[in-house]
């Protein structure tokens, strides 16, 4: 019976392991994402400001902040 329970909490901790694993890489995938497309709209915004736009309409259309259209210009 014991060994029965043994089994049954190993089998539960590897399976645990995995989710939390396969949380682990989705996760970092996200993060990924979110940093690629926080480049993209960076260039986006250094493209318009090539263009002579303001700073204002950039940040609106872009969604970068104010702050960081005027660190690029």
């Amino acid at each position: 019976m014991e060994e029965k329970l043994e089994e049954a909490l190993k089998e539960a901790l590897e399976e645990l392991e995995i989710s939390c694993r396969v949380q682990g890489y989705v996760k970092g995938m996200d993060v990924g994402k979110y940093m690629e497309n926080q480049k993209v709209k960076k260039e986006i915004a250094e493209k318009m400001l090539k263009k002579d736009m303001d700073v204002e309409t950039i940040a609106d259309i872009t969604g970068v902040s104010i702050d960081e259209v005027l660190y690029l210009k």
